[in-house]
């Protein structure tokens, strides 16, 4: 016997099929979603009650706070930890608390092998001391290391997490952005995730009153490596300000961020006028000596160039979810960045 298909029915199935790929190729494509996380340069009991409200609302997951610093001590011709700050890792059931460590590079300029696993140790102690012994779920390394210093910088973070008696679930870096594209020159660093500082290196010719380092024209390049980087990442927005250092009216370098109540809590410096602020005394600031004389410029980021940021990292991003971190929170954010104005620059298409 042989089968003669009826082709009525078989009409009818092909356009139900016709019908439906239609339908669903008109359906809009799943938006993204977004896991925000705050970046806080003030120690955790220090942040006020509107910044945490701040973060309630925008429904930060991670708040990451400073633990302590790590320097090279010139009195004491070895690297310590510095400046302290004990965490209460149960504070806030709302958010997930992550301790910070920030390096300077002069550690690992001026130390050997055997003084660098002493380091890692000490930090160690330190850690468990400030944190009451309670279990981290992640710890955050903050270093702008260089080419040179990439095997010991690499070396010390594997260290600390081998000494940590309990463990830890995720070591996390800090990342430069045009590491991003340099990663056979500055290494990559043997952590679980990194956080992308968003943040153009604007030459120093160019550190003038029109410099923008959030152009994303300038940043674009950059972010074609994204998704070959090879490790979980978050991407850091910076918020409010940046900084040039001037020495005999020459700008010498870029700070990421200036947070003026630090300032203020540091007696050697004064400000000249609203953008300006000199070092009376010399000083230590974001891992750099400063002398008496120099003067600290302030530029505040243009909100166009953040908004446009948002739209930038979709573009490059395949993931169905990413996580965006913002840098540096404080008290001036619901004025100047509402959550619901975040969210909407986040949602927009372009």
């Amino acid at each position: 016997m042989v089968f003669v298909p009826n082709m009525k029915v078989n009409g009818f199935f092909l356009s139900l099929f016709a019908i439906l790929f239609i339908l669903s190729s008109c359906k809009p494509s799943q938006e993204k979603k977004v896991n925000w996380s705050l970046f806080s340069k003030t120690e955790l009991n220090k942040i006020n009650k509107a910044s945490i409200t701040y973060g309630r609302k925008l429904q930060a997951h991670n708040l990451y706070v400073p633990l302590f610093n790590v320097d090279y001590h010139k009195n004491f011709r070895r690297s310590i930890p510095l400046s302290s700050h004990v965490i209460d890792l149960q504070r806030d059931s709302v958010f997930n608390i992550v301790p910070v460590i920030w390096f300077s590079n002069r550690i690992f300029l001026k130390s050997d092998s055997t003084q660098l696993e002493k380091l890692s140790e000490k930090i160690a102690e330190r850690i468990v001391q400030l944190t009451d012994s309670a279990p981290i779920g992640e710890l955050v390394m903050d270093c702008d290391w260089m080419p040179e210093t990439k095997d010991a910088y690499f070396g010390l973070i594997k260290g600390i997490r081998s000494q940590l008696p309990y463990g830890i679930k995720k070591m996390t870096a800090t990342l430069p952005l045009h590491y991003l594209r340099y990663g056979d020159t500055v290494g990559v660093p043997p952590v679980d995730k990194v956080i992308l500082k968003l943040v153009s290196e604007t030459g120093l010719g160019d550190l003038n009153e029109e410099a923008d380092p959030l152009e994303k024209e300038l940043i674009r390049p950059f972010l074609m490596d994204l998704q070959t980087y090879g490790t979980e990442l978050e991407v850091g927005i910076p918020l409010g300000n940046w900084g040039i250092l001037i020495r005999k009216n020459k700008p010498l370098r870029m700070f990421f961020s200036i947070n003026k109540d630090e300032l203020k809590r540091q007696g050697e410096f004064s400000q000249v006028d609203k953008n300006l602020i000199k070092v009376s005394e010399d000083a230590y600031f974001q891992g750099e000596y400063l002398s008496r004389g120099d003067f600290i410029r302030i530029e505040n980021y243009r909100k166009n160039s953040i908004k446009a940021l948002f739209p930038l990292i979709k573009e490059f991003t395949s993931m169905d979810s990413m996580g965006i971190c913002l840098w540096d929170l404080n008290s001036e954010l619901e004025e100047e960045y509402p959550t619901d104005l975040l969210k909407s620059w986040f949602a927009a298409k372009k």
